[in-house]
């Protein structure tokens, strides 16, 4: 069994048992007896009158603290985030306080209490946000509602006291001392309330709720009973006076001084306390086997001070002050100092032993604490003049805050005991990382070579041979700095360094070999297409071509870079730190951090070229001339280029809104910025507001029309569509659009064709500020798309969804490798190494040895497997309150048990997958979702399911260790959708806080993208695609145009193609008459492609045999030969009507139409196989072969007329 100590259950022993003996030294000893002053009813009135508004709103302050940290660790963010937060709040809590003691001279008193209920009611509210910019705003309203729970209520109260009721000045201190021991109380009770709040809703942010509620109770009470009252003028004293008058005293008192250092320096330690205790707890859910109550702890901290503060006004009268003070500030170092060794520096290290004793010092550190309190006031009391006493304490927090602010920001950004290793991870949860390239193009880019892309296919190049002779040819394949070049019909091994510059070339009088005739033609034929437009290789070129992209850009080179949300706007940045690609680029005072292969990264003067749609930002256009000095190679950013869009404003298309969930909604083109840029309205409401997308052609979260359909994604359709089935025709009605849906050609998606592995891990980069990594895991793919879980978070949090392109996928070890921030995952339960080998003791109660039948057996008969090997299981519970996921009938999973008994885990397995199978709404969708690959490496098992006679079975991967099986577990509940402790082998209640998952909408069964019905009627009628605009019509409606038939149809014999007649002899015919044409022919035309020099003749001669006029005889000169018709133009450059007629002409003319219908044009004819003829046009064998011959010979005659052929 799991052996482990519950830290929650010691704190509560601590926070009764001190609390317990605290109120008998109150009520027992005679701190409360009753003196003249409580005997004065007037008194007591006034008193309760201060006392009931002010202690509800120190109650809501205390219910604050247990999980504030708790609160942003459980919203995601990094330690130095909440770091910031932290530091933001302490600055404008120095800040108002200064401003405070001026106010209080000018302002009515009870109206500052009231601003101090509002701000922090304010900041309450804003904690149930978890965006970063409004809980820096909540922070900064708890600095100014902090500043103003002091004094504006005591001098309100002193006020009261003296000017009001007239009553002695020695009756304040019954009053003071009344609240402080009743305000102590209440922070214990603080920390139980808000442990009962957090775990009656499982809303971390609930606590803050009940402050609200304890904020606004006591503002009403402030603002029906107490009066107003004000600092009469003639006591006004100036800010700046006031401040001199203070300082004067440390001249005046030395001893003055002494005491606020004393009291800075503690203050500091006990603020950085209050930072550091929380993140220390806040991972031990992993050690202890569940989630340590932090209103709890909270509460044995309180309680422990408390008793510290109880006991130190008891032996006041017979100790001095100043060895309280000694005595308590000795004890917190000792206390801070074990605690400090107590700490291990692995986080394989705790155990609950550590954790206990870390509770134990704490707790010793809050009794001194309390301790020091009353004997430090006192002093102050007696030292520090009535008058000038706000001004010194508002003087004292300046240095205490910037003492706190530094040590908090430096510990964060310091690693902690918990520093994420991907090792140890994946030993948890039986892992491996992604590994397939396709998943992280960017960094391949990256780290190759860059000849692979300069020196691409294709390309001419010259190189010298060992004996100094120069050759040419042109690229075929690029590995590394290894190229295969083709030369004479054959392929030669070369290296990079034997390439020469172009630059070179020209300025020599070498003569370079030009190789085969054919090549030439080729030469000739790509000068006429426009192909031929090769840029010149430099010296400088080449040595980058050896070099990967990363190494090339250097610290202080400058580039231009596109706006995000205005990509017309361009800025010049340098670049100022270069972490595998990752850059870190500034434009004056403004940083930013960007992947070198965005889209959004351009060469030097990119934006010159076209300054009608381009301007610069600023002074960046100042910036090029000396930039040009030191600018980034051009080679770098042609990873990503920008191609210009087709799209029109109306057309509709298909959209994936990734900040709402992962919703593909149906969308829009709205407008039209640019010839690369336009705005897609995402349409969540037709008539109500809806957010716009920047988009581009390649944009990876633009889909035509249908794209869900075909896929079985769910496309939800606009809040105000209405209840009828959604059709694209309705939706282009209501959305009043004249255009129809955008052609498939106007889409540039990534092509991928291959699902990748689940459960695999990479690092995600945060997409706001691209400085920070998230470790993820593979949930599902889709093409492109990939849904990933996070798993820095403490909560359960739908997957995210990414595409390859987007340049935030990397594999594991990058941030390291490149010293990039790591957030850390999660801690979760699991089940450490065995030391004995044997968990359970099974050996002292099981053998495997076999009792003979006789005999009665002493011990129960067990295999050697499980004996001697680390394979058997505890107990393991389902917890059926948390969120199934959207997959799982709730009805059946009820249905399953609560929890499985002790075995062996390779039986525990199948029966936890069975019964979730059974549980299913569609149980061969949860086998597809739970189904691994078959030449997967990691370990797999077969789970079969049987469910009203019908079996089910699936082949997932599984854990081969007892201590994987947890981690393991987690991820087949992250497969599903559900939540990560869905099961656990502890019977606490869920950790996750899977109630915020539940009320997400995308993750409902009815709204969830993978939920949609496969057997819809929708399905079944998804029309056609359409590749392109049908040429000559008004519109580009999905419906696939159809050529109309004659009302009569003429019959027209045909001339079949007999098999006598092959298609070796049908070529050998054809070039026998084009041989006898070619004779009679006397008119040549020839092509100035060439520049002049002694060869010129010769390859002048040769491009004049090529592009020589070849016309056919229409009338056939053969009898039984089938002749091609007129070819006037290149086939490649056909149109599908055009195609259409010209096939007309030939023998195969019922084959037109099947053409026509699947708008094939001739580019797309020239690339038809066999095969495709038989399974994509239907035809049969007899008229497949014929058109397959037909398009050989069209091939031949387009690569001897026109110097091209397509590729098949």
């Amino acid at each position: 069994m799991v052996v482990s100590l519950n830290v929650g259950q010691l704190a509560y022993t601590f926070a009764i048992t001190c609390t317990a003996l605290s109120a008998y030294l109150v009520f027992k000893l005679g701190l409360t007896s009753r003196d003249a002053a409580q005997r004065n009813a007037q008194f007591r009135s006034l008193q309760l009158h201060f006392l009931i508004p002010y202690l509800a709103i120190l109650l809501a302050e205390s219910i604050q603290a247990p999980y504030l940290y708790v609160l942003y660790h459980v919203y995601g963010f990094l330690p130095g985030q909440i770091s910031i937060l932290y530091v933001v709040g302490l600055t404008m809590n120095v800040v108002s306080t200064v401003l405070t003691v001026h106010l209080l001279s000018r302002c009515d008193r009870r109206m500052l209490c009231l601003c101090c209920v509002g701000s922090g009611s304010l900041a309450c509210l804003l904690k149930f946000s978890d965006n970063y910019l409004i809980l820096l705003i909540g922070r900064l309203l708890d600095g100014f509602s902090a500043a103003l729970i002091t004094s504006p209520f005591q001098q309100w109260y002193g006020h009261e006291h003296v000017m009001s009721f007239d009553f002695p000045k020695e009756w304040l201190t019954s009053t003071f001392t009344l609240l402080s021991l009743v305000a102590g109380f209440l922070s214990v009770c603080a920390g139980f309330i808000a442990e009962f709040a957090e775990s009656i809703s499982s809303v971390t942010a609930f606590p803050f709720f009940f402050a609200i509620l304890f904020q606004i109770a006591g503002g009403c009470y402030i603002m029906r009973v107490w009066p107003s009252n004000r600092l009469e003028p003639e006591h006004r004293i100036p800010l700046q006076e006031q401040f001199v008058k203070a300082v004067a005293i440390f001249k005046k008192k030395p001893v003055v001084l002494v005491l606020c250092t004393i009291h800075t320096l503690f203050e500091s330690t006990l603020l950085i306390f209050i930072f550091v205790w929380t993140p220390l707890f806040v991972h031990s859910k992993a050690v202890l086997g569940q989630r340590i109550s932090y209103g709890v702890v909270y509460a044995a901290f309180m309680s422990c001070a408390l008793l510290g503060s109880v006991s130190s006004r008891l032996y006041q009268k017979h100790v001095m002050a100043t060895r309280v003070i000694c005595a308590s500030s000795c004890a917190c170092l000792v206390a801070l100092v074990l605690a400090v060794f107590v700490i291990p520096s692995s986080p394989s290290d705790w155990s609950t032993y550590l954790f206990d004793i870390l509770l134990l010092l704490f707790c010793l550190f809050e009794f001194a604490v309390g301790s020091y309190l009353p004997s430090m006031n006192k002093l102050q009391t007696d030292l520090l003049p009535p008058e000038h006493r706000s001004s010194l304490l508002a003087l004292l927090r300046i240095p205490l805050t910037i003492i706190s602010c530094g040590e908090t920001i430096s510990s964060s950004m310091e690693s902690n005991a918990f520093e994420f290793c991907w090792n140890a991870e994946m030993d948890r949860d039986a892992t491996i990382p992604a590994t397939d390239s396709l998943l992280f193009p960017h960094v391949e880019f990256a780290r190759r070579p860059l000849a692979e892309k300069m020196l691409y296919v294709g390309r001419p190049l010259t190189v010298r041979q060992e004996d100094g002779s120069l050759m040419s040819g042109k690229v075929e394949v690029v590995c590394g700095e290894n190229i295969f070049l083709s030369n004479a019909g054959k392929l030669e091994l070369i290296h990079l360094r034997q390439v020469v510059p172009d630059t070179e070339l020209a300025s020599s009088d070498v003569k370079v070999p030009l190789g085969d005739p054919s090549s030439l033609c080729d030469a000739a034929s790509d000068l006429m297409f426009g192909k031929c437009e090769h840029q010149k290789l430099e010296a400088k070129d080449l040595v980058e071509a050896s070099l990967p992209p990363v190494d090339i850009i250097k610290v202080g080179q400058w580039f231009e870079l596109q706006d995000v949300r205005n990509p017309c706007l361009i800025r010049v940045v340098q670049v100022v730190a270069n972490r595998g690609g990752l850059l870190t680029v500034s434009h004056g005072q403004r940083q930013e951090n960007v992947f070198f292969t965005n889209e959004r990264c351009h060469e030097l003067e990119w934006a010159q070229r076209d300054l009608q749609r381009y301007t610069y930002d600023g002074d960046s256009l100042n910036l090029l001339k000396n930039a040009r000095k030191n600018a980034v190679s051009s080679h770098v950013f042609t990873y990503s280029v920008l191609k210009e869009h087709r799209f029109e404003v109306g057309m509709m298309l298909e959209v994936l809104d990734i900040s709402n969930g992962g919703i593909f909604y149906a969308g829009y083109v709205s407008e039209v910025l640019s010839p690369y840029y336009f705005l897609v309205r995402v349409a969540q409401s037709i008539k109500g507001p809806a957010p716009e997308m920047l988009c581009h052609r390649s944009h990876p979260y633009i889909f035509p029309v249908y794209w869900c359909a075909r896929h079985n994604i769910r496309l939800t359709p606009p809040e105000d569509y209405g209840a009828d089935e959604f059709s694209w025709n309705t939706f282009r009605e209501k959305c009043g659009l004249t255009k129809g849906s955008a052609p498939e050609h106007c889409f540039d998606l990534p092509r991928v064709q291959r699902k990748f592995d689940k459960l695999r891990n990479v690092e995600v980069l945060d997409v706001r500020t691209h400085d920070v990594m998230y470790p993820g895991k593979i949930v599902r793919s889709l093409r492109h798309l990939v849904w990933v879980h996070l798993c820095h978070y403490a909560n359960a949090t739908p997957p995210t969804i990414y595409s390859i392109s987007s340049g935030l996928l990397f594999p594991c070890g990058f941030a390291k490798q490149h010293s990039i921030r790591m957030q850390p995952a999660t801690r979760y339960v699991t089940m450490g190494p065995s030391l004995s080998g044997d968990r359970f003791n099974l050996r002292t109660l099981c053998t495997s040895r076999q009792t003979p039948v006789f005999l009665t057996p002493k011990k129960r008969f067990l295999s050697s497997v499980w004996l001697s090997s680390d394979l058997w299981l505890p107990i393991v519970y389902v917890r059926k309150s948390c969120f199934a996921g959207p997959f799982i009938n709730p009805e059946r999973f009820r249905q399953i048990p609560n929890r499985y008994r002790p075995g062996p885990m390779p039986s525990i397995i199948r029966a936890i997958l069975s019964d979730l199978i059974s549980s299913a709404y569609k149980p061969k969708q949860i086998c597809e979702l739970l189904m691994c690959a078959k030449d997967s490496t990691l370990p797999q098992m077969i789970v079969k399911a049987r469910i009203k006679f019908k079996k089910h079975r699936t082949r997932v991967e599984c854990c081969e260790k007892v201590t994987e099986f947890c981690g393991w577990l987690r991820g087949i509940c992250i497969l599903l959708d559900a939540c990560p402790d869905l099961f656990g082998i502890n019977n606490s209640g869920c950790e996750s806080y899977c109630n915020t998952l539940r009320e997400i909408p995308s993750m409902s069964t009815t709204a969830h993208a993978w939920t949609v019905n496969t057997h819809a009627t929708t399905q079944k009628s998804i029309p056609r695609r359409m590749r392109r605009i049908v040429p000559g019509s008004s519109h580009n409606m999905p419906s696939v145009v159809r050529k109309k038939k004659p009302v009569i149809q003429i019959y027209e014999p045909r001339r079949p193609l007999t098999r006598a007649i092959t298609h070796k002899e049908w070529r050998a015919r054809s070039a026998a008459a084009e041989e006898r044409k070619r004779g009679d022919s006397s008119g040549t035309s020839s092509l100035d492609v060439l520049s002049s020099g002694p060869d010129a003749p010769r390859a002048q001669s040769a491009i004049d045999q090529a592009s020589s006029s070849q016309k056919t005889n229409v009338n056939g000169e053969e009898d039984g030969l089938m002749i091609l018709p007129l070819v006037e133009s290149n086939p490649l450059l056909w149109t599908a009507s055009e195609l259409g007629k010209w096939i007309m002409k030939t023998d195969l003319s019922s084959v037109a139409n099947i053409l026509e219908k699947e708008e094939i044009d001739g580019e797309a004819f020239l690339l038809l196989s066999l095969t495709h003829c038989m399974e994509n046009l239907g035809l049969k064998l007899g008229p497949a072969l014929k058109l397959n011959a037909l398009i050989k010979e069209l091939n031949n005659v387009c690569r001897e007329r026109f110097g091209v052929h397509a590729k098949h």
